[in-house]
């Protein structure tokens, strides 16, 4: 429930970056987008001291049922 990255309002694609320490185990995180026009593209990424900045796999997600 801490917002990280606020990439909002209408711009040509840019990289916004935040940084969150969490221990290791399970994390709920969120993500919002939307698009009006132009360039579209949406991608997650994540590093740690032991992985390489990279888009989040998928195989590390699962979906969480409330």
């Amino acid at each position: 429930d801490k917002l990280v990255v606020d990439n909002d309002g209408e711009h040509a694609l840019k990289q916004g970056s935040g940084n969150i320490y969490l221990v290791k185990g399970l994390h709920k995180i969120r993500v919002e987008y939307f698009q009006t026009g132009g360039s579209k593209g949406l991608q997650a990424m994540y590093s740690s001291k032991e992985i390489q900045f990279q888009p989040i796999p998928a195989g590390v997600l699962f979906k969480y049922i409330e």
